[in-house]
Parts: C-alpha cells; sequence; structure tokens
C-alpha cells in the first residue's frame, strides 16, 4: 500500500492543472496505472490518448481501448500511417536538431501534436521501465547468460547463423511467423530481433555484453563509420563503482536509468512535446517516487519472470488482469515494411552512394550493402538503417555543405 499511496500523492500534484489535463494511455502497466489512479482522483473523465497503425502485429490500440472503456475516460486513438510517417520526417529534423534515431520518435511526434488539439498537460507513464524493472531485458539478460555459459564453444558460434534463419523468412514481418508468435505468447516485434540473440550467443563473454547486446539496436555499429571519423573506436559501457554490489537485475536498471532513460526516451518525449507546445509530466520520475522504487527489494520489483511486480498488484485493484496480460510489445512501429513502401524513395535517396561520400561520416560500401539487403527482403534491418538515415538527413538538414574532404 505504501507504493499506491506514494503514486497517489505524486499524480494528484502533477493533476494541479489550470489547463486542459489528459494522459497518454498505450494499455500497457505504466500508462494504465497512472491513468486509472488520475482517473480515481478526478470527478469527471479525463482525457486519454493512444496512436493505431493500420498493420495488426504493430497496433496496440486496441488494448489502450479495452482499458480507457474499463476505467470509464474519454479516449481518443489517432491512427497512423506510412504516409503520415513521411510527412512528419522533415519536422523531425528540427524537433530534435541532432541525429536522434529512435524511429518511435514517428508515433510519440504524431501523438503530441494530436494530444495538443484536446489538451495543454498530458501525463505520462514514463521511468516505470527503468526502476521497476519492466524491460524484457531485466529478466532475459541474466538468464542468457546463465544459459549461453552452458553451451559449447563450438554451438555458440552456430546461433548466429541460426536466428539469422528466422530474419531471412521474414522476420515479425511474415504472416506465419507472426502466428507462431502469437501461439508462443510473444510479440512480433521479438522476431525482428531473432539474429541479436543470436549474436548474444555466439559473442557475448560477459552479462555487461548480453547487455550491451539487448540494449543497441546494431552490431559493430563501428563498422559504417568512415575509417578516422569521430567514434570509429568500439564502444564500451563506463564502470560505475556505486553499482558493483548491484543484483544483476538492478544494475541493468540502473544503466537504463542512467542511460537511456535521459539520452533516449526523455529526449524522444520532451522534444516532441514541445514542439507541439504540450507539457508532459512524468509521475515514475519524480523525487519521491524513484526514492521509492529504488527502496524497494528486488522480490518487489521482478518476481517469477515478470518485471513491475508491484505495480502490477495495484493496476489488479483498478483494471482487470485479462486486459492488461500480455507480451511487451514496446512502441515499436512497421519500419522495416516502411522502408520497402512509402519511406523507400527518400530513403534511396539518402543512402545513395553520392549522398553518403558527400556527407562524408559514413563508410559507403557497408552502407549500400545493409540498404541492398533489407530492400531484397531476405533481412529486416530497418532499425539499423533509421539510424544511418537519420544522420544523414541531420548532415544533410543543418550541414548542407558536407562533412568531406574529397
Amino acid at each position: 500500500m505504501e507504493t499506491e499511496a506514494v503514486l497517489r500523492e505524486v499524480i494528484a500534484s502533477q493533476m494541479t492543472s489550470d489547463v486542459p489535463l489528459g494522459s497518454f494511455l498505450s494499455g500497457g502497466v505504466d500508462s494504465s496505472l497512472v491513468t486509472a489512479i488520475m482517473q480515481d482522483l478526478s470527478a469527471r473523465p479525463i482525457r486519454t490518448f493512444t496512436i493505431g497503425f493500420g498493420e495488426a502485429a504493430y497496433d496496440e490500440s486496441g488494448h489502450a481501448e479495452r482499458v480507457a472503456e474499463h476505467l470509464g475516460t474519454d479516449h481518443t486513438t489517432f491512427r497512423l500511417i506510412e504516409s503520415d510517417a513521411l510527412d512528419l520526417v522533415p519536422r523531425l529534423l528540427r524537433i530534435y536538431a541532432e541525429p536522434f534515431a529512435d524511429s518511435s520518435q514517428i508515433p510519440t511526434a504524431l501523438l503530441c501534436l494530436k494530444a495538443r488539439e484536446h489538451v495543454t498537460v498530458a501525463l505520462t507513464g514514463d521511468g516505470g521501465d527503468e526502476i521497476f524493472g519492466g524491460y524484457n531485458r531485466h529478466v532475459i539478460a541474466p538468464r542468457l547468460w546463465a544459459s549461453i555459459q552452458l553451451i559449447p564453444p563450438f554451438l555458440r558460434r552456430a546461433a548466429g547463423p541460426m536466428a539469422g534463419i528466422v530474419q531471412g523468412l521474414g522476420g515479425g514481418g511474415s504472416p506465419w511467423l507472426r502466428a507462431l508468435a502469437r501461439t508462443l505468447g510473444i510479440p512480433a516485434s521479438a522476431l525482428d530481433k531473432a539474429g541479436r540473440f543470436g549474436e548474444v550467443a555466439s559473442r557475448a563473454r560477459s552479462l555487461e555484453d548480453v547487455y550491451r547486446a539487448l540494449s543497441r539496436v546494431s552490431d559493430g555499429p563501428e563498422r559504417f563509420l568512415r575509417s578516422g571519423a569521430p567514434g570509429a573506436g568500439p564502444s564500451s559501457l563506463r564502470a560505475d563503482p556505486r553499482l558493483a554490489s548491484f543484483a544483476p537485475q538492478e544494475w541493468m536498471m540502473a544503466q537504463d536509468t542512467l542511460g537511456y532513460l535521459p539520452s533516449d526516451i526523455l529526449v524522444k518525449m520532451d522534444r516532441a512535446a514541445m514542439a507541439a507546445s504540450l507539457e508532459t509530466r512524468a509521475p515514475f520520475l519524480d523525487a519521491t517516487t524513484m526514492a521509492m522504487a529504488w527502496s524497494l527489494p528486488l522480490q518487489a520489483r521482478i518476481r517469477e519472470g515478470k518485471g513491475k511486480k508491484v505495480l502490477r498488484d495495484i493496476l489488479d485493484r483498478h483494471v482487470p488482469r485479462q486486459i492488461i496480460q500480455r507480451p511487451k510489445q514496446g512502441f515499436a512501429i512497421p519500419l522495416d515494411r516502411w522502408l520497402r513502401g512509402e519511406l523507400r524513395s527518400w530513403a534511396d535517396d539518402l543512402l545513395s552512394a553520392e549522398a553518403v561520400r558527400r556527407c562524408g561520416l559514413l563508410a559507403v560500401d557497408p552502407v549500400r550493402e545493409l540498404w541492398r539487403l533489407h530492400l531484397s527482403g531476405r533481412a529486416n534491418h530497418g532499425q539499423t538503417l533509421w539510424s544511418l538515415i537519420m544522420l544523414q538527413a541531420w548532415q544533410r538538414e543543418w550541414f548542407p555543405a558536407g562533412f568531406a574532404d574529397d
């Protein structure tokens, strides 16, 4: 009850507003709990907003709509299609003003723009995953590393090609693989990460290696950089002596809180919201909530193979578990297909040999080969390509003369 009392106090304080207020509702644990407490504290239906996609494998709007119906909120779903993404691209370069490449910036930007037509302030569930052990890697990585250590080296080396077969069959874009994923109870987006698990199994030498591999979109990203370009050397995690006594799961949660959260999640949301003149507030990032979360024993956060145990227990008192319970999807978009479709012409221009050479930071051959492989449909490399494309687009937008000496 102490955790719920803290959350109610924090959310009540963040609901103080003299302008229209609502919440972002994905239908997941974090946003559903924030919304449930907001509605419990409100005398009238609160405004809730979510983004939906035309492609069923990536569309979670139905989950949000069921939560909204149960709680009695005034709910709106905005539909995102490929042409919306293309229209948003020029704005993204101005919104972020740096080579920011989390592809969920597209639905986030649209959500903020559309929500601003109705409210001025929106509460979010940001931060819940980092402090309550909500990412799949918090559960998977320790188990995966323990399993890897039991596999003979020669079998580890075979894991990469075996996982690559899944990608070769179309990954999350394959209808029959999506059906298999549903049978196994995993999100379709996990199929697009199958190759990463293979790389982890074949190369990891420590838990830190596993975490690093699971928390980035590309293995060996330095291979795409031109020789001598800034950052062309391999990256590594900085050792923090304050985390030495942490359990593996807590170590990863701390790494995410100190790195991924401020450098990706908050950048993505804060800049998208500011560009729309929308104020967002995150109850899980309030100092009181953070202190309470880190005072909890690990078992209160991760138990029986699931994260956010204490939050799930609280949410059970507000929303039936069958409405919430499903594999964690994340804010994924059908990027692989979009890059072969509506976004292809735009991406083709930015990834042409001439454009890559003129901008000067990327190596032409590996970039072009990755693009050709993706377009062939033999593998899905949308997330890695998005990073390369946004770097190219950023340079063209802000430094049109390019950086190349030749």
